[in-house]
């Protein structure tokens, strides 16, 4: 894939944040103002490769934050290129985005500044690792679902995905546990401790099928009768207060939906969010989390060749 040319906000690393978001996020806690960063250059295609709009090494993870959790406000961006899938995590008091890089491989990097990580999973040679989703377990350790295809290149929904999980001690260092959490045409784990013990994992079907497996020890699972949400896909699902919400993308936007049960949501709302304007595209795969009295999501914006559905 050919380079950008001229000046960059990410300081010329696809995978490294940008200064400006990190002096932002610092700032009295308060979120950057959303002028365009100085020097940034168009979020276009790279130039010289084929126009492929779901090669997810086009795609661009933005972040935005929200008062109320529908209304966003984007910062100036994009935070990370060549990236999609993205998950926002509060991670030993720090805020972090994992991702997947260029398609293939899982990395991390921390929202208010540095360099990114790749996540090296002892124990996991070859293959694709994408579509992370982190979770703390009481005993202080660390969980990674991800979903692995035995390809190098990513061919979306197939039915040999297998959703796999690692184990850290919180030092950077992965081992891949034992056994499969769940094989089949899954993508896309996102999964949500119960208030009654146990996990839930959502997973989507397709790109407008959401379904879903409980597990007692988040390491067996079971397939639940029935979906839990049609309309949308690619889920971020958190507790409220009187429920769950749950994100996802739709026809090209975002949305979210609510449940008092985490079984049954109701009718979708879409989200006030503007698309970047300097070119045609999609908005997917958000990630969303409280942070004090606002609310924080992790997004990507993917090129289209037919404009943004609105």
């Amino acid at each position: 894939m050919s380079g950008f040319a001229g000046p960059h906000p990410l300081s010329g690393c696809p995978r490294r944040i940008a200064p400006w978001l990190a002096l932002g996020l610092l700032a009295c806690g308060s979120p950057p103002s959303s002028e365009p960063a100085p020097g940034a250059v168009p979020l276009g295609p790279p130039p010289g490769d084929e126009f492929r709009p779901e090669d997810p090494r086009w795609k661009r993870v933005f972040v935005a934050s929200s008062e109320d959790g529908l209304h966003w406000e984007p910062l100036p961006g994009p935070l990370v290129t060549t990236a999609s899938s993205p998950q926002l995590v509060r991670q030993g008091g720090e805020l972090r985005v994992y991702y997947v890089q260029h398609g293939r491989s899982i990395a991390w990097v921390p929202l208010a500044g540095g360099d990114a990580h790749a996540v090296d999973i002892q124990g996991l040679d070859g293959g694709m690792q994408v579509d992370p989703c982190l979770v703390s377990l009481p005993d202080d350790r660390l969980r990674l679902y991800l979903v692995h295809h035995p390809v190098s290149a990513d061919p979306g929904l197939v039915g040999s995905n297998r959703v796999l999980s690692a184990l850290s001690a919180g030092d950077g260092e992965w081992k891949l546990e034992p056994g499969v959490r769940l094989e089949g045409a899954w993508v896309d784990p996102d999964v949500v401790p119960l208030p009654d013990g146990g996990v839930r994992m959502f997973l989507t079907r397709s790109t407008r099928e959401v379904a879903s497996a409980r597990s007692p020890d988040g390491l067996d699972f079971t397939v639940e009768e029935g979906m839990r949400f049609v309309g949308g896909g690619v889920t971020s699902t958190i507790p409220g207060d009187d429920g769950w919400w749950m994100y996802f993308h739709e026809a090209g936007s975002l949305g979210r939906s609510h449940s008092p049960d985490g079984v049954s949501f109701q009718a979708a709302q879409r989200l006030e969010i503007p698309a970047p304007d300097d070119g045609a595209w999609m908005l997917e795969s958000p990630s969303v989390l409280r942070d004090g009295e606002r609310w924080l999501m992790a997004y990507v914006a993917a090129p289209t060749s037919e404009g943004q559905v609105r």
